[in-house]
């Protein structure tokens, strides 16, 4: 049952979509990751990946993505997720309770898991909008940064109840709707940048 209602929540979680513009290519934000935090901290290894899979797969059909996208998605989280697994195993041991090393295998699993899908998303931008991968790192480092800690926050709250209070789940709610609040900021904010931009080098 733990594996079947952690794969609706990942699911829910990357259908919980803000969309953040890159001059021509457009980024989906989502709570996908703060879900793999939990994935990770309550489900073994091979569960934890299977889930995370399968909540986007699933998200990825509904939403009716190209096949193309739907493989570079998969590719991309799959080596992810797989970085944030292995280091939290290595740092933290199984976790299953959220101890003092597991939250230390989290922290730098997250940071691993931020690094190998920012070089992955900046390698795709790059063939679409022909920036180099080093600048879309630069400008997308820090609101990799503050995305990674917004949900690390969440899923480690999320888990620490889902153990000991699960009847305060519900209220998870408000937080996940403000961090999703955050990150439309952050794309609005972008968006009105570039029209700046543009309207400065139209004059």
């Amino acid at each position: 049952w733990m594996l079947a209602g952690l794969t609706v929540l990942t699911f829910l979680a990357e259908v919980t979509l803000v969309r953040l513009r890159h001059g021509d290519a457009v980024e989906a934000l989502s709570l996908y990751e703060a879900a793999l935090i939990v994935d990770v901290l309550l489900l073994p290894p091979r569960q934890a990946l299977l889930a995370a899979v399968l909540g986007q797969v699933v998200a990825l059909a509904v939403r009716r993505r190209p096949l193309v996208k739907v493989l570079f998605n998969l590719g991309n989280f799959a080596a992810s997720m797989s970085a944030l697994i292995a280091v939290v195993h290595l740092v933290g041991g199984t976790p299953g309770t959220l101890t003092a090393r597991a939250l230390a295998g989290v922290l730098l699993g997250s940071a691993a898991f931020t690094a190998v899908n920012l070089c992955c998303m900046a390698a795709i931008l790059s063939l679409v909008t022909g920036v180099s991968r080093w600048s879309v790192i630069r400008s997308e480092a820090r609101l990799s940064a503050y995305m990674a800690i917004g949900t690390l926050a969440t899923g480690l709250t999320t888990t620490e109840i889902g153990l000991y209070a699960p009847m305060l789940l519900p209220f998870m709610a408000m937080p996940a709707l403000a961090l999703t609040y955050a990150y439309r900021a952050a794309a609005q904010e972008a968006d009105e940048r570039a029209r700046s931009a543009y309207l400065l080098k139209l004059s």
